[in-house]
This record gives C-alpha cells, sequence and structure tokens, in this order.
C-alpha cells in the first residue's frame, strides 16, 4: 500500500492508469464538486475524516464577540498518498435564535497553499482573481452560509491556464504535489475563519457538511499526471455550539 510522510513531503509511484480528477468550478457560484465521470465514493476507498472545531465551543459569549472556527481532517495513511482536493460547507442551524451572513473564512493557513490559487484550483473570491479557498456565501441575504470551503492540487502534472482579458486569472500554476497531506495522528488543519455572533440571546450551532474529497492513490512526476480517487468521508465532530446567555 501507499505511504507517505505528513505535511507536503513530495515523492512519486508508479505509472499513471486511467485518470480521475474533480476540480472546483471556477465559477462565482453555489456549485458542487463533481468528477468529469460522475463517479461517487466508493465503500472501498480512502477514508477523510473531518471535524469542526472552535476554543469557544460548548461556551457561554457575549453577543458581538467573535467566534473563531477551524476545519481539520485525518485521512487513512495506508491506502493512498494523501489528500487532493476537498470542499466542505459550513452552515447555522435553522434553529438558531437568529440568522446572519457568515463571513468567509480566511486563505490556506500553512501548509496547504497547493490547495490554494494560484498554486491550485479554488472557486473565485467576489473577484474573479481573488480565492475562494475561504468558502462561497450562499443563500438569501441576512443568512448565507458558507460552501465549498476548500480547493484541489494540481495534478495534471502540468502548468495550468491563466484566463482572462489579460491573462492575468491564473489556477494550477503548480504541478508539484504536496504529498501526506492529512496523514499525520493529529489530521490536517484544512482551513480557518471567524464570525461574529448576534447580540440576540440563546444557542447558535454551526456544522460542517456536504463535505466531499479525494486522495492521491497515485504521484507521477511532472509531467505525467496523477490518479485520484473519491475519498469516503466521515464527519468525526460536524458542529460547535455557542450560547449568548
Amino acid at each position: 500500500m501507499p505511504s507517505a510522510a505528513s505535511g507536503g513531503a513530495r515523492g512519486f509511484a508508479g505509472p499513471p492508469p486511467l485518470k480521475q480528477i474533480p476540480s472546483i468550478a471556477a465559477a462565482a457560484l453555489c456549485l458542487l464538486v463533481v468528477s468529469p465521470f460522475g463517479r461517487s465514493p466508493v465503500p472501498d476507498g480512502p477514508l477523510a475524516a473531518f471535524q469542526l472545531t472552535s476554543p469557544q465551543d460548548g461556551a457561554d459569549v457575549a453577543g458581538g464577540s467573535v467566534v473563531e472556527w477551524t476545519i481539520s481532517a485525518r485521512v487513512s495513511p495506508e491506502d493512498n498518498f494523501g489528500l487532493a482536493s476537498f470542499a466542505v460547507d459550513l452552515r447555522q442551524d435553522a434553529g438558531n435564535p437568529v440568522s446572519f451572513d457568515l463571513p468567509a473564512g480566511e486563505a490556506a493557513p500553512s501548509g496547504m497553499n497547493e490547495f490554494d490559487r494560484p498554486a491550485g484550483f479554488t472557486n473565485p473570491s467576489a473577484d474573479p482573481w481573488g480565492s475562494g479557498y475561504g468558502g462561497t456565501p450562499c443563500g438569501p441575504a441576512g443568512q448565507r452560509d458558507l460552501a465549498q470551503i476548500g480547493g484541489a492540487q494540481n495534478t495534471f502534472g502540468r502548468v495550468g491556464p491563466c484566463v482572462g482579458p489579460d491573462e492575468d486569472i491564473c489556477q494550477g500554476q503548480d504541478p508539484s504535489l504536496a504529498l501526506g497531506i492529512g496523514h499525520a495522528p493529529q489530521g490536517e488543519l484544512l482551513a480557518r475563519g471567524q464570525l461574529k455572533i448576534p447580540q440576540a440571546s440563546g444557542e447558535y450551532t454551526f456544522r460542517i457538511a456536504g463535505a466531499r474529497a479525494t486522495c492521491l492513490v497515485e504521484a507521477n512526476p511532472t509531467p505525467l499526471w496523477s490518479r485520484v480517487a473519491w475519498a469516503r468521508v466521515r464527519l468525526d465532530q460536524p458542529s460547535i455550539t455557542v450560547t449568548v446567555p
């Protein structure tokens, strides 16, 4: 079975058979991450276990205070070379005292740059030059959640496109691979952000949903592409809750 060092090690293995690569759609819309062949996760594929955490989880907080959130994942180490792509939504429960617009998260944390523009592929931000790695706000104004936090490595083995009138909107500029993403025993920090809790009293719950991920099952040197497979997804800690007294 494949094995690799965690946190961005680079290495190569095996010849490339039939490719299966999903991509994050490059449009400022609420989109789905899909495989070009329409395939879904299979029961015996790699496992990616996601967690949503916060230092304020379970605590009483003052209205108007900032709540920090992080999304991490642990990937089965014995059957893949680490994450190739991931996307996950952050949603507020319908039963919360009031709804509000969740602000997009931060840019990719250290170790995840290969998944963010310009090295990798992400949705755009509000302008086509920016990165939507921190999520795309979706839904009615005043109650927008975040769709598709995350991105994808360039597994095509070649430098990706630059588009637009000035050819300055670039993605997939680094075809090298970061291996072992998610293999560390403590998992991998994938994304983080902050939100400001409303003033209305009550219990506020936020949860991750719609998680999709692929893992590298073959890693090759450029200009060869590398094969990926859908991962089985498990939500080990899907929600955080804070209370405004």
